[in-house]
């Protein structure tokens, strides 16, 4: 999964709206699946807590907060404070 929110050489990465950690067992297709219709994007991860941090547009965090946490692939989905 590392590759997919790795930036390319000079370009910032966006801030991370929304952290989530998978399910034991959750296969690369899937969680592809699962970020694709969430509308999020990886940023970074995983953490050292097997965290992933995502990036969805503003307006589509709740959503997508639903999206995951409904989905058994994940077993943790939380928004992040971003300092304005």
């Amino acid at each position: 999964y590392r590759l997919l929110g790795n930036a390319p050489a000079g370009v910032a990465a966006p801030a991370a709206n929304l952290i989530v950690q998978f399910a034991d067992g959750a296969r690369e297709r899937e969680v592809q699946e699962l970020l694709r219709s969430s509308g999020a994007r990886v940023v970074d991860g995983p953490t050292v807590t097997h965290a992933w941090l995502l990036r969805v547009e503003p307006a589509r965090v709740d959503a997508a907060l639903r999206t995951l946490r409904a989905d058994p692939g994940v077993s943790m989905a939380e928004p992040l404070q971003v300092p304005q």
